[in-house]
């Protein structure tokens, strides 16, 4: 069964809080029958039985009846229903039953969906991602209330029990009047119940509706993946980018042009199995073309490096400070191949970007020494010397290469995580970015 649906108007919330046979009645008791239409997302749930629906229905209404204050960024939701969840997981979760997969997909088994307090939890993961809880002072606040230290990653706690991001689902329970799994302390409960209907508990604080990010249209796209695998293109549009899924989590993200078709599209390496996976189009799914790669600690760089208008995948071993050229990709399924020409470039610790720096069509490979935000590249392949070197950027800045005005000379650009802005020169010389962009976001990695 599929099924999309908004917010249930006041009548049919109140037709449900009626129903005494799941769960959710005595929760629904709690909160109460009064309250007028949420202007929360829309609903959609498959694979559920009518009675399942019900229950997923119901637990949709408490969430956007509680947070009152947040219907601007409660966006839409889809809620599968699976025999097994696992299977649908993008990395080793372990034994589970119900999961979240950001920015809105809910995967709960048949067996786990009747108790109701398993929607609410991955419901209550939806709230922190869409409305960004995780960035506000609050969440500081929360990780004190909650006897962790405010640098505690959010989603990396010493164990389930000790992480913030399942703190706050389970904060969000106790704030419905659900029983925890989990400590959760008085402080922490006011933190989120205001938070919730739009006000702060933390002095000082003013509390700003969620903005967007500030996109500025360039001619080639700067791609930036998530740490959930989840790809931007930054730049195709003034608008901010429509994200879509591809790969996993740890996976190693770069972008070519697989096809020849003249569009760059995604490619990942995948260190645990020593696969390099490509897809030729910029959407989720699987991968159209996939070789084994190189050797552990091998990276790869991508570009055009005979000028034939198709991109391969190559490789700099930073072991070695050395480039290995590939021009041909690997045989699907099977092995990279024997590189055509290596040369000596760099030092260990550089990072690789790769780009035509000259106009010529054939790109060449420069690198980045960040502990001197040192940029440098040759425009000749196989030379061993720079033929343009400048400082760009700040340790920890993430380099790419691309033809951002369109002119037909690549030049650099990073993201920095530590502001979580794009900066973007037009020029390859030292000075200050002629574009900055804002992704609002400081967990991703540069693609491309």
């Amino acid at each position: 069964m599929t099924t999309s649906r908004a917010p249930s108007t006041g009548r049919l919330r109140h037709r449900a809080r009626r129903i005494a046979t799941t769960f959710l009645a005595s929760v629904l008791a709690v909160v109460g029958t009064a309250g007028t239409a949420s202007a929360a997302g829309n609903l959609t749930v498959d694979g559920a039985s009518s009675a399942e629906l019900t229950t997923i229905e119901q637990a949709w209404d408490l969430i956007a009846d509680t947070f009152v204050g947040r219907d601007d960024c409660l966006v839409d939701l889809q809620v599968n229903v699976v025999d097994r969840a696992e299977d649908y997981a993008t990395s080793d979760h372990g034994s589970i039953r119900a999961f979240y997969r950001s920015p809105g997909i809910v995967y709960v088994e048949h067996s786990a969906v009747m108790n109701g307090r398993t929607v609410l939890h991955e419901m209550a993961h939806h709230v922190d991602t869409r409305c960004r809880f995780r960035y506000t002072d609050e969440a500081d606040a929360f990780r004190v209330a909650q006897g962790l230290p405010t640098d505690t990653s959010w989603f990396a706690g010493s164990s389930w029990y000790m992480t913030p991001a399942e703190q706050f689902a389970e904060t969000v329970l106790t704030v419905l009047g659900i029983t925890p799994r989990m400590t959760i302390t008085a402080e922490a409960k006011t933190i989120v119940t205001t938070w919730a209907v739009g006000s702060s508990a933390v002095p000082g604080t003013t509390v700003e509706t969620p903005v967007e990010p500030e996109v500025v249209k360039t001619e080639e796209p700067f791609v930036l993946v998530d740490e959930h695998g989840r790809w931007y293109r930054f730049g195709e549009s003034e608008s901010a980018p429509s994200p879509f899924y591809y790969g996993n989590p740890g996976d190693y993200p770069f972008v070519g042009d697989w096809d020849c078709d003249g569009i760059d599209t995604p490619g990942l390496y995948r260190q645990s199995d020593g696969f390099v996976y490509l897809r030729n189009s910029n959407t989720a799914g699987i991968a159209d073309w996939e070789f084994f790669f190189g050797n552990p600690g091998d990276v790869p760089v991508v570009g055009d490096f005979d000028g034939d208008g198709c991109d391969t995948v190559s490789i700099w071993r930073p072991a070695e400070a050395r480039v290995y050229i590939i021009n041909e990709l690997g045989e699907d399924n099977g092995g990279l191949g024997a590189a055509e020409y290596d040369y000596p470039f760099g030092e260990p610790g550089d990072l690789p970007f790769v780009g035509d720096f000259d106009g010529d069509g054939i790109d060449t490979v420069g690198l980045y020494r960040p502990s001197a935000g040192y940029v440098f590249f040759a425009n000749r392949a196989r030379s061993t010397t720079a033929d343009t070197a400048f400082t760009f950027g700040d340790p920890g800045d993430e380099i790419v290469a691309g033809d951002w005005d369109g002119d037909g000379i690549d030049t650099v650009g990073l993201y920095r995580p530590s502001d979580g802005n794009i900066y973007l020169r037009l020029e390859n010389q030292a000075g200050a970015a002629d574009i900055t962009m804002s992704t609002l976001q400081n967990r991703l990695h540069a693609a491309g």
